[in-house]
């Protein structure tokens, strides 16, 4: 989230299809630098584990779980929506409502063309 970064106004749509019942994994393997932002979007359950940031909006269709092994930490700076249960391990934070990281994700999209098959694309309208 640092304003000098080239991609600091690019706030991608991340789609997973997981067909319902599968898991999103994300695992940090890179020594507390992980981080990401723009709009997460998991057809699934998604499973975030170590120490990981991430700054925008995440729909979520199933259950989302954090863990935070070793005093590692998880946080979503926006908002998050679930539609099943939120399970929160050791020092997690699910969220900190950020209306800034919430109205940069949604202004930065270039173009948004909701599609008629997809229940979330109602959110994003």
């Amino acid at each position: 989230n640092n304003s000098s970064s080239p991609c600091f106004n690019y706030f991608p749509i991340i789609h997973w299809d997981g067909g319902g019942n599968d898991e999103f994994r994300i695992r940090d393997h890179s020594a507390g630098q992980a981080e990401g932002q723009g709009i997460l979007v998991v057809d699934g359950h998604l499973r975030i584990e170590d120490y990981f940031k991430f700054y925008g909006i995440v729909l979520v269709t199933g259950e989302l779980r954090f863990e935070a092994h070793h005093a590692a930490k998880n946080h979503i700076f926006g908002g998050v929506i679930v539609g099943d249960d939120a399970r929160l391990e050791d020092d997690s934070k699910m969220t900190r409502y950020s209306q800034c990281a919430v109205r940069r994700a949604l202004t930065n999209l270039t173009t948004l063309e909701p599609v008629a098959q997809r229940a979330w694309s109602e959110v994003l309208r």
